[in-house]
């Protein structure tokens, strides 16, 4: 006599349940982290024009004892992607400041240095020192300078 029961085959409701759950668990551990280390890898080629910059800027001192003329820097002002960079000069072009501004989805983001070497996070969105100013340093993460 043949048998009537037939097997199926699949997964039960508890299964893919339990998949579901161990997938979107993994995600909500995975995506904050991940959208951190996107946000510092668009910072990382500011950061770097603002050094070019100031190297820039330190040659012209050298070469024309001042970091430049007629209100106008020796740098250009510049665009890196989703950030504007803008420099200043103060005291009849012998100080300068060098600003970074996030636009897009760099918006919140600013950095800073200056003739003096000073390197300071202006904002940051991540930044809890609004009691406090600016960090003394480039912070990536917003909340504390060092490695």
């Amino acid at each position: 006599m043949a048998s009537t029961h037939t097997a199926f085959r699949g997964f039960t409701l508890v299964e893919l349940s339990v998949v579901l759950a161990v997938a979107l668990t993994t995600m909500a551990v995975a995506l904050p982290g991940y959208h951190a280390q996107v946000q510092k890898s668009r910072t990382m080629p500011v950061l770097a024009e603002l050094s070019i910059a100031s190297i820039k800027m330190e040659k012209a001192l050298q070469r024309d004892e001042r970091y430049g003329v007629a209100g106008k820097c020796a740098v250009p002002d510049a665009q890196v992607e989703h950030f504007s960079v803008h420099c200043s000069l103060s005291d009849d072009g012998r100080g300068y400041t060098l600003d970074a501004v996030g636009h897009g989805p760099m918006e919140g983001y600013q950095y800073r240095t200056d003739d003096k070497g000073r390197q300071r996070t202006i904002s940051h969105p991540n930044a809890n020192n609004a009691a406090n100013g600016a960090l003394p340093c480039w912070s990536l993460e917003g909340r504390s300078c060092g490695a």
